[in-house]
């Protein structure tokens, strides 16, 4: 099972010059098996939706095919429970 590790609820702000619209970045780790986890961003239009620290899995409904027809991941995350981390 691939997992999604927050240590921090640190953000960094961005504001997008196009249109002045704030976004917010967390970083995470992807956690897959290799040594060390990955790190990647998430992407919040709020602060107050960044992921407290802990351990997430990819919500069964963040994998769907785009409407382009590809396949897309989205950040939807839930928390791994101590039942399903000892199953994976």
């Amino acid at each position: 099972m691939l997992e999604v590790h927050v240590k921090s609820v640190n953000l960094k702000e961005v504001t997008s010059k196009k249109n002045g619209q704030r976004y917010f970045f967390q970083t995470a780790g992807l956690v897959n098996g290799d040594d060390f986890p990955h790190p990647f961003e998430l992407l919040h239009d709020d602060p107050k939706k960044a992921y407290p620290p802990g351990r997430y899995r990819f919500a069964d409904d963040a994998i769907y095919v785009d409407r382009g027809g590809k396949l897309s991941v989205s950040a939807r995350l839930v928390p791994v429970t101590t039942t399903a981390a000892k199953a994976g």
